[in-house]
């Protein structure tokens, strides 16, 4: 349901590595279902801006792109270990390196998944909701230590329960590594007025996990 305002926040930070970082700066989105799906690999950004502009625009379901990961969860995790993945490559050593979560709630797993380390765990088929937060978790952890910063972009989108919402904030919070920083976005307008401190923040190569 979030699937707009997600895509209007990509469309804002391309502009800012377009615009404020540099012709050396890499853009990318990963969709993170149970399972990550690499939407848009690492790519240039302000050579390729209008295409990575149209894609933006085509991102309007779960499946777009081919997506093959609709209804099989939600899992950070599983985006934060394809990026640091994404990130080993040599092109990008000696680089600043920046993981953007975007999200509307913490991990949840979905009965009968098979989740695998490539998914952040390895709880296997009997996955809950706790495995995928703990994993996630433990995957910010390894990113931050392979010296990669983390910002979170939450969305609380139509649920106004406080306590959910707290909870989501509280995670996500935690995900935070280096220069990155923690959003709390239920409107585009809330978005835009955050954007000065974010832009300021990402240098060089950013990855966006949806």
């Amino acid at each position: 349901g979030q699937l707009a305002d997600q895509a209007s926040a990509d469309q804002q930070i391309l502009n800012c590595v377009k615009g404020v970082i540099g012709a050396t700066s890499y853009f990318g989105i990963t969709m993170i279902d149970g399972h990550s799906f690499t939407y848009v690999p690492l790519t240039l950004a302000q050579a390729n801006y209008s295409t990575l502009s149209s894609d933006i625009t085509a991102l309007t379901s779960c499946s777009a792109g081919g997506n093959p990961n609709c209804s099989t969860g939600s899992n950070i995790g599983s985006g934060i270990y394809s990026a640091i993945q994404q990130f080993k490559s040599s092109t990008y050593t000696g680089t600043s390196k920046n993981i953007v979560i975007i999200t509307d709630g913490v991990p949840n797993a979905s009965n009968g998944v098979t989740y695998t380390t490539a998914d952040g765990v390895s709880c296997g088929k009997n996955c809950q909701d706790a495995d995928l937060q703990a994993g996630t978790q433990a995957q910010a952890t390894a990113a931050k230590a392979a010296g990669i910063n983390i910002s979170t972009i939450y969305y609380s989108g139509t649920d106004t329960d406080p306590t959910v919402q707290s909870t989501a904030k509280t995670f996500l919070a935690g995900l935070v590594s280096g220069t990155g920083t923690a959003l709390v976005a239920p409107t585009t307008a809330q978005l835009d007025a955050s954007y000065a401190a974010l832009c300021s923040s990402i240098p060089s190569v950013l990855k966006l996990a949806n």
